[in-house]
């Protein structure tokens, strides 16, 4: 089952997964670990080069969550000490190539 917003692309995850770890294919050591102990839907898309591949600033990863009470999307992006470029990306990354979501920063 895929989510139909992204119905074009493939999730990085099992629907139900427990542990979804986001990664930096560059640097395997900078990576975000996202638990989901409740067993909720979690889709995971790869945003850098896979959604987004044009030159666009654009965050790493999106996980979607949908749990009974709500649906979240998390906007992740994995860096060192940069964190001003960061928050460029991620926001780079809610315009227009994303057409609605909710999601926290």
């Amino acid at each position: 089952m895929e989510n139909k917003f992204f119905s074009d692309f493939h999730s990085h995850c099992q629907l139900k997964q427990q542990i979804v770890v986001s990664y930096d294919k560059g640097n395997p050591r900078q990576r975000h670990i996202a638990k989901n102990p409740k067993r909720s839907e979690i889709y995971q898309y790869h945003v850098d080069g896979e959604v987004i591949t044009n030159s666009t600033e654009r965050c790493d990863w999106l996980l979607l969550v949908d749990d009974e009470k709500k649906k979240s999307a998390y906007l992740i992006e994995l860096k060192g000490m940069d964190v001003n470029r960061a928050v460029r990306q991620t926001i780079g990354s809610n315009g227009k190539d994303f057409k609605k979501s909710t999601y926290r920063i």
